[in-house]
């Protein structure tokens, strides 16, 4: 059984890749070893490194793990190309079985459910490929906090560009009665959108794009929400 470690990179072999859109793939990485991977926490993220190691950038894994005591066979990244992206750049091109670091895991929220038990809403917000830890927040909260309401704006430039549209929709379905998603679709993620679906009261994660952060973390302090928790 392999145990990821923060001060150490184990080796990973890519076993699968899913194109998903031109600039976006699924990657399924397993461990060169061949052993399985000891249960990871949710709400957290991995730091995979270019070639030369000169560079690492977090992703957050896309698999479910919200059964903590359930080993993985692969984790599966969802990696987006971006121009001059060194990481993302080095990841879109590798091949079945080529070799990559990874390391971690990384938690933001360590004490995820004592942290959402103060709360009777959660509001997500993400950005792009920032959808990835706020899947797994989604996840968590819908099925070990029964009673807990999540509301989640999910923006993108394009309507092409929006990731994990099934899994999300799948949601809304299996908890129509707790979990709203909404698309947001163009250059920037409107504050008047915000404001109709996230709740002052609830308590806020967010992740996405740096100008996002900046622009909608400032409105957010300047409107009124108090609890926000920013990846």
């Amino acid at each position: 059984m392999l145990k990821l470690q923060k001060d150490h990179f184990a080796k990973f072999t890519l076993a699968n890749v899913k194109i998903l859109s031109r600039t976006v793939k699924l990657l399924g990485i397993r461990p060169l070893s061949g052993d399985l991977i000891e249960a990871l926490p949710v709400s957290y993220a991995l730091r995979i490194c270019n070639q030369d190691g000169s560079v690492c950038k977090p992703y957050t894994p896309i698999n479910d793990v919200v059964d903590y005591h359930k080993p993985l066979k692969e984790l599966q990244i969802l990696v987006r190309e971006y121009e001059n992206g060194r990481v993302s750049g080095f990841l879109s091109k590798l091949r079945e079985n080529d070799i990559l670091n990874v390391k971690g895991p990384y938690e933001k929220t360590p004490n995820l459910q004592d942290t959402v038990n103060n709360y009777d809403e959660i509001g997500l917000i993400a950005g792009g490929t920032g959808i990835t830890p706020m899947l797994q927040i989604s996840r968590f909260v819908l099925r070990k906090c029964p009673e807990k309401r999540v509301s989640l704006l999910f923006g993108n430039k394009t309507d092409d560009e929006i990731l994990l549209r099934d899994e999300l929709n799948s949601l809304a379905l299996e908890y129509a009665k707790r979990f709203t998603v909404e698309y947001e679709t163009g250059p920037v993620m409107p504050w008047e959108s915000v404001k109709s679906t996230i709740n002052p009261k609830s308590l806020v994660f967010m992740c996405g794009p740096p100008g996002m952060m900046k622009y909608l973390g400032d409105m957010l302090g300047a409107n009124g929400y108090e609890h926000v928790i920013k990846y």
